[in-house]
């Protein structure tokens, strides 16, 4: 709504049958808001015709004001300044000057390479709380049909998503239709790992091609779905579909992929893969469980035991761990971030936490492994880009497991240093530690699922040795 009022005319509303708050000079009627609110009534009446910013953002993520703003909100504060008028387009630049050409002998810095620009600034840009190129580093990985999947993502995600995790994480369940949305936002159709015959893909991305899809753009997707802070969620959304499609896109025959593709990609139907069994996980040698085909062809008989047969369940497959080490970093980006957010707001001992130089040391210590996780995922997934499939399985299974084994152990320490930032609110659910709260819940759920920390140590050795052995290696 867009009223006008001053303090004045909202302190006139304190009573339990008629209650607004201002926050951040926008003024709420949050009289039928009481019996939802998680403090009680009390909390609310307290605050009725005042200016509650600093108790809202002392226990209040933004996420709770895009949720219920929009249906509370009667209008704001006469003395908050009016949105200016959009400006008038600026002229174009002047083209620049073409720099002389090196002198002879001269280094030019760049080794005889074009140099690479920085892509649009992105985000909130808190240090290390974003990827390095959203923050204006350069990447030789990324370009503009990275920059527009970005964009496109965080506001569905923002708009779709964050605002209702904690409902779900309560419910225990995600509504059918945002799962479908995958689908006809074409989500669904990048997330496979490998390419799909075009037209059997029943929609499109939006803001990328099919032919200019790639690895990278993938990985955007999966991480920005990832800032919804929830495996629970991003497990619903992308778990069983990620390790379960990808087999029959690259193995099916066309009549299985013409028969089961269509309605898979478009969110109408779900696919998983069971692997586990009581006597069976990351040794997929050990599965019993077999299926054989009766005399008349028509169907098959399937005899043995399953456990945890579920959307999630997923082993051994370099696609489906570097899901996971992506879904890791980010969580560990979203504790850090939430840590450094909280650090400037929260007083102690007189001075801001950030100001401590303690917290400065657990924030620098959470950065430093974040973004060596990343940079070694960048690099392994430019690498499963630019390799045949056959060469990438065999080079790159060592080093996968590997970084899943490291982005679990960078999830775990950010989300306990979070925790010990966070205090008693990391273990609150909802409020303003909600998001440490959930992912700490999460940390067992990635340290185990995919291979274990202790088997994915022990294989990316053991894979690497082997296959370096065959390459020759001289010891």
């Amino acid at each position: 709504m867009s009223g006008r009022f001053s303090k004045e005319d909202v302190a006139a509303h304190n009573k339990g049958d008629d209650l607004w708050i201002i926050v951040d000079d926008d003024v709420y009627d949050v009289t039928k808001f009481q019996d939802e609110h998680p403090g009680g009534k009390k909390i609310l009446a307290r605050m009725g015709g005042k200016d509650a910013s600093k108790q809202f953002a002392k226990y209040h993520g933004p996420n709770v004001l895009k949720k219920y703003g929009p249906r509370l909100q009667v209008g704001s504060l006469n003395t908050k300044p009016q949105p200016a008028a959009a400006p008038a387009p600026a002229p174009a630049p002047a083209p620049a000057p073409t720099p002389a050409p090196a002198a002879e002998g001269q280094s030019t810095g760049h080794g005889g390479r074009e140099p690479i620009d920085a892509l649009e600034e992105f985000g909130d840009l808190v240090p290390f709380a974003d990827p390095a190129w959203y923050q204006g580093y350069r990447s030789p990985y990324y370009n503009e049909s990275h920059v527009a999947l970005r964009a496109e993502v965080r506001q569905w995600v923002e708009e779709r998503i964050d605002p209702y995790v904690a409902e779900w994480d309560e419910a225990k369940a995600v509504p059918p239709e945002v799962y479908k949305e995958l689908g006809t936002r074409g989500y669904l159709s990048g997330l496979t790992g490998a390419a799909v015959d075009p037209s059997l893909l029943p929609y499109r991305v939006a803001s990328v091609p099919p032919e200019q899809w790639d690895f990278f753009h993938e990985f955007i997707l999966t991480d920005e779905i990832s800032r919804c802070a929830s495996g629970g969620v991003v497990w619903n959304l992308l778990g069983g579909f990620g390790i379960g499609l990808p087999p029959v896109v690259l193995f099916g025959s066309d009549e299985l992929k013409k028969k089961v593709l269509p309605g898979i990609l478009a969110g109408d139907k779900r696919i998983c893969l069971a692997i586990t069994e009581p006597d069976a996980g990351s040794d997929v040698g050990a599965i019993s469980c077999d299926a054989k085909l009766t005399e008349d062809g028509k169907h098959f008989i399937v005899n043995g035991e399953k456990k945890w047969i579920t959307n999630v369940i997923m082993f051994n497959f370099n696609h489906e761990r570097m899901g996971i080490i992506i879904q890791c970093v980010r969580f560990a980006r979203v504790c850090y971030e939430e840590s450094v957010k909280f650090a400037y707001k929260r007083k102690t001992f007189g001075k801001r936490l950030i100001d401590h130089p303690v917290i400065r040391m657990k924030l620098a210590h959470m950065a430093r492994q974040i973004e060596a996780t990343h940079n070694w995922l960048e690099n392994l997934i430019f690498q499963a880009q630019n390799m045949e499939l056959d060469d990438a399985a065999l080079r790159l299974g060592g080093a996968i497991a590997g970084c899943k084994a490291q982005s679990t152990t960078t999830f775990e320490f950010c989300a306990r240093e979070a925790s010990q930032i966070f205090g008693g609110l990391s273990y609150t659910k909802g409020g303003r530690g909600g998001k440490i709260e959930r992912l700490y819940r999460d940390v067992r759920a990635y340290a185990i699922p995919g291979g274990s920390e202790e088997i994915m140590l022990d294989l990316s050795m053991r894979q690497s040795l082997k296959v370096h052995e065959i390459f020759g290696m001289k010891l």
